[in-house]
């Protein structure tokens, strides 16, 4: 994900084509050594190292992260989106979200949906237990509420075009397998945190050698549960706006679905499309500069799928109140089963 938040005043970040391939590197792969993206970019070491240490001074790149299949780890993620009074509770339960072990984000919306609490849950049971708790908890606060199960993503990218048009997410995983241990999750943790961490870092945490740790993680990425190594930026800092679409369709069969998505890969702005289940059909993020780069996405689409679409709502992200990459319910749980097991 990616930092917003519309209400702190910042000082307008200028990038170079330099600083922005430096950004698309580290977008694609965080962990790449200073020597090659030096050599990508045609400039020094030290260079390299001097502008990164400046996009985190200025606030710019804000986490250094590992992006997670959490299917892989039999999680699926749902998107609960909230309409609140804003006069009763709403702090404490933006607070109860931020610290749920479930949550990986909590977005704060400027429209009709006034929260997004992404959450990582194994089945339909456990997601309506999870809300109904909420919801008895906060009856004076939640006014409206609507979910949707994220089924597949189409698009996941940190930059938009602006940055990069040769970015592709393919890459090929090998259909092994393979369950992670502990061992194997608490290297993921590790790298959550910061994703630059060194094997000899790592090793120590784990309790195991840094050849070890170096040979689970080729194993954790080669299988796709490792995503990629990237980077959270702060998009406030360079005046990006963020929006986030909900379109529900008349009828979305495979092949309307296969030319939307081919669609929205070409579409400068679309940082990720999913496919949802609920009373949405399509999610998208889309990051721009201007309201008249928004208004040539959305235009784009009614044009192109006006024959299927149904109706669409956008609202525009105020502030992301947390991010967690890495849940702590992953390893919570993994600890309930092995403890099961051994009674």
């Amino acid at each position: 994900m990616v930092r917003i938040d519309q209400g702190e005043i910042y000082d307008s970040i200028k990038l170079d084509i330099k600083d922005k391939k430096i950004l698309d590197i580290l977008s694609e792969d965080s962990r790449t050594p200073i020597s090659q993206i030096a050599k990508k970019v045609m400039v020094s070491r030290d260079i390299v190292s001097y502008k990164i240490k400046r996009f985190q001074n200025q606030g710019l790149i804000t986490k250094f992260y590992t992006r997670i299949d959490y299917k892989k780890l039999n999680y699926e993620v749902y998107h609960v989106f909230f309409m609140v009074d804003n006069s009763k509770g709403v702090k404490d339960l933006v607070d109860t979200l931020k610290m749920d072990s479930r949550t990986y984000s909590v977005f704060e919306y400027s429209d009709h949906w006034d929260l997004e609490w992404i959450i990582l849950v194994k089945n339909v049971q456990e997601l309506d237990e999870i809300v109904t708790d909420i919801q008895a908890k906060f009856s004076k606060t939640i006014l409206e509420r609507s979910t949707m199960l994220e089924i597949n993503v189409y698009r996941s990218i940190i930059f938009s075009y602006h940055f990069n048009k040769n970015i592709t997410n393919l890459r090929k995983f090998e259909e092994l397998n393979f369950k992670p241990d502990l061992k194997d999750l608490k290297i993921i943790s590790e790298l959550s945190k910061d994703s630059k961490k060194s094997t000899y870092e790592i090793a120590p945490q784990i309790g195991l050698s840094a050849d070890a740790v170096g040979i689970r993680l080729k194993k954790l990425y080669k299988t796709g549960i490792i995503r990629k190594y990237t980077i959270e930026p702060n998009f406030s800092k360079l005046n990006y706006t963020w929006h986030t679409v909900c379109i529900s369709m008349k009828h979305f069969d495979r092949r309307e679905e296969n030319k939307f998505k081919n669609f929205i890969e070409n579409q400068p702005g679309v940082i990720r499309a999913a496919k949802t289940f609920g009373e949405w059909d399509v999610l998208l993020y889309i990051t721009t500069q201007t309201p008249k780069e928004f208004h040539n996405i959305i235009k784009a689409i009614k044009l192109e799928f006006s024959h299927i679409l149904k109706s669409y709502n956008s609202f525009v992200a105020y502030k992301e109140h947390v991010f967690n990459p890495f849940p702590k319910i992953i390893i919570e749980d993994f600890e309930k089963e092995q403890n099961l097991l051994k009674k």
